[in-house]
């Protein structure tokens, strides 16, 4: 197979070769496109994309798809139409919550052929979290290797905490623990409020408190609804109880809560759940912050969510396609371009760019991923989320109770994964 001798430049050796004008790739004039969601990595993603033309001169990124999209359900139907149109991708970046969806419209192929054709491509594959990289094996096929991902935890507004004389709670706190400070953290002054918390509101945030409170939303091999439990049916009622029965939390989706980054660095919330992607908001606004895992409801459960780079199924290059949803997962683009807005997949790239950034407890990014269990996403994610979204929209505006919301949820989970 031609062009895979210089797969090496995913080690440094083989780097500093194209540094000093070493081998190069075939000059095919080959133009690739790769589409990511909105702003994605920002201007980093040009860095990238000028190192890799710069690395293999045959290639040229000639297009990348900004897909202003409001989540990943928008996103996949936006790439599918997309790729209706005749303008497929080479590359697209997805997050778990599609990989499935992508396999099964045939809109991704595997990259088994090409990576079992590099010894050295595999052997640096084998640096990524393989926790992480699980969820993109399908059917026995790798669809992509994963370049960064999120957990779920509990930020803490330390200037808020200090005011009341805490302290970060220990590891396995409770839910006893977790009211006392919800309560503690939530004050009013001259007609302004102080939330102790704001509840999570979007799908991915929602799972984590459900497995933590021993529930979720769908069962094990995600063929049918498992919201029919006590446990599922409680994490919806402490999220209702939370807004309208002990006013600690604002309502998502009416008083601006859906905006928890804002809340949490004007001081308006001192704990929010949320992963590593608002560090780099925490840190423009020299936020005194720290984390920790989520309470323990009745279980402890980490969740964790990944993207990778997978090859379009329309790609008429898919060689070339591979070599660039290789770079930009390698050592070098996951230390370049991640930076404190996810979490790297790679191992040593986790040890060796986690300590250089805050909080404290930064190295609890690391060590949940031995213990995390994926975001529930099969194939029709889409449909599921904006199930989800819709009643859960309803429970939190006050327009639905919540043991109605939960068992319109589940009829409906059931009617789409039964078709």
């Amino acid at each position: 197979m031609k062009r895979f001798l210089i797969i090496g430049l995913l080690t440094l050796s083989v780097m500093s070769l194209f540094a000093n004008g070493g081998q190069e790739t075939e000059q095919d004039g080959v133009n690739l496109s790769v589409a990511v969601m909105g702003n994605f990595l920002g201007d980093q993603m040009d860095g990238l994309i000028s190192e890799f033309e710069a690395r293999y001169p045959g290639s040229t990124v000639t297009d990348v798809h900004r897909i202003s999209s409001n989540d990943w359900s928008d996103y996949l139907t936006k790439v599918r139409t997309l790729i209706a149109g005749g303008d497929s991708p080479d590359v697209i970046y997805v997050a778990i919550e599609g990989v499935k969806y992508l396999a099964a419209k045939k809109m991704a192929i595997p990259m088994d052929a090409y990576i079992d054709s590099n010894p050295e491509v595999k052997a640096s594959i084998d640096d990524i979290h393989p926790k992480l990289q699980s969820s993109f094996e399908i059917d026995g096929k790798t669809y992509g290797t994963v370049f960064g991902w999120n957990n779920i935890v509990t930020h803490f507004n330390l200037d808020i905490m200090e005011k009341v004389g805490l302290d970060v709670p220990s590891e396995d706190w409770t839910k006893e623990e977790f009211l006392q400070y919800a309560d503690a953290l939530t004050s009013e002054a001259d007609g302004i409020k102080t939330f102790g918390v704001a509840i999570p509101d979007f799908y991915f945030s929602v799972s984590a408190w459900l497995y933590n409170f021993g529930a979720a939303f769908l069962n094990d091999d995600m063929t049918a609804s498992a919201l029919d439990t006590p446990e599922a049916l409680a994490a919806f009622q402490l999220l209702y109880d939370l807004v309208y029965k002990y006013e600690y939390s604002p309502q998502p989706f009416v008083e601006g809560a859906d905006n928890v980054i804002n809340s949490f660095i004007n001081d308006q919330v001192a704990m929010v759940f949320l992963g590593r992607w608002p560090l780099p908001s925490w840190i423009e606004n020299d936020m005194n912050f720290d984390i920790q895992y989520m309470p323990n409801f009745g279980a402890q459960q980490v969740i964790f969510g990944s993207g990778a780079w997978v090859i379009g199924s329309e790609s008429k290059n898919p060689e070339e396609a591979f070599e660039l949803a290789i770079f930009l997962n390698s050592e070098y683009a996951q230390k370049t371009a991640i930076e404190v807005s996810a979490i790297p997949a790679r191992i040593s790239v986790m040890e060796e760019v986690l300590p250089n950034s805050p909080p404290r407890n930064t190295m609890l990014f690391k060590e949940s991923a031995d213990i995390a269990k994926a975001v529930q996403s099969p194939e029709e994610y889409p449909e599921i989320a904006q199930v989800f979204q819709r009643y859960f929209s309803s429970m939190m505006a006050n327009e639905l109770p919540v043991k109605d919301a939960v068992d319109g949820m589940h009829k409906e989970f059931n009617e789409i994964l039964s078709r």
